[in-house]
């Protein structure tokens, strides 16, 4: 029998292996769950790194200037940056939520005899499976990740556009307190 993942033939025949190499194909799979997991650090470096810019990016705009079209703008995709940074967050969310349910723990404590090769069968398809949905998950956050900092950093280049746009208004606030005056 051959094992399908994703459409994909794995052509393992897994009658014709032995105890041990299930075993080690297990633990193989199992690693591949700690890689997937360790691949989370770059998505949560991207998370912190947007944070830190929407605090400053904050700092900078003149919310009271909502009406222009540049603020409005910058405004729309400000937020559509946060609102895809709370989905991607979800996403990894649910990476580490499906690691919860992969595969039996302990697998040495819960063999019994003869059934040793159909545990492992099992394991392996158990964790083959949890292994496929979080790598789905991890693609998926990433691409919400990556369009946010887009959507961020179009923002952040219209900010010269927001703050012209105030100098323009405090110029000719200054020019009519001169004529005034």
């Amino acid at each position: 029998m051959a094992e399908k993942t994703n459409g994909k033939s794995l052509a393992v025949d897994f009658g014709e292996l032995s105890p041990e190499s299930m075993k080690d194909l297990y633990l193989s799979e199992r690693e591949q769950s700690q890689t997937i997991r360790s691949q989370l650090a770059v998505p949560v470096t991207i998370i912190s790194f947007l944070i830190f810019g929407y605090v400053s990016f904050a700092q900078e705009v003149d919310i009271a200037r909502w009406h222009e079209t540049a603020t409005l703008t910058m405004l729309a995709l400000a937020l559509a940056s946060i609102l895809l940074t709370f989905a991607a967050m979800i996403y990894l969310a649910r990476v580490e939520r499906t690691f919860l349910g992969a595969g039996p723990e302990g697998v040495e404590g819960r063999l019994q005899g003869s059934d040793e090769a159909g545990f492992f069968l099992d394991a392996i398809r158990s964790v083959r499976k949890h292994n496929d949905a979080a790598s789905r998950c991890r693609g998926r956050a990433f691409f919400l990740l990556l369009a946010a900092l887009a959507s961020f950093i179009v923002a952040v280049t219209l900010l010269p556009l927001h703050k012209q746009g105030g100098m323009a208004i405090a110029g000719a606030e200054n020019a009519a307190a001169r004529q005034i005056a």
